[in-house]
């Protein structure tokens, strides 16, 4: 449920946002996807209400409503869509692709 009603959040802003494909747009400027990932994460970049996450061995990275986890958090993330390249214009970079996720902390997959 709470997953649900996550990936509704993030269709939303991804809409709001411009990044959801429409009948207009021709090509949709995002991918979807029901990718997944589990890794560490390496970096965090807090922007606002999201958090960008890069995990180890991963050049990816993952773009997520919410705090940001610590560096060396065991997470696991299901990704809705991907975006390549990406323009944050909060952070004032281009990341080469990013991928719109659910996170999930290692401690909340275990309980």
């Amino acid at each position: 449920m709470r997953q649900r009603v996550a990936a509704r959040i993030l269709s939303l802003n991804l809409a709001l946002l411009g990044l959801a494909a429409t009948a207009h747009a021709g090509p949709p400027s995002w991918v979807p996807t029901q990718d997944t990932r589990a890794g560490v994460v390496a970096e965090a970049l807090p922007a606002g209400s999201y958090c960008y996450v890069r995990l180890v061995d991963d050049e990816a990275w993952l773009a997520t409503m919410g705090g940001c986890p610590a560096t060396g958090v065991a997470l696991s993330a299901q990704i809705f869509g991907w975006r390549a390249p990406f323009e944050s214009p909060r952070l004032g970079r281009t990341f080469p692709r990013v991928g719109f996720a659910h996170v999930t902390l290692a401690a909340e997959v275990s309980r």
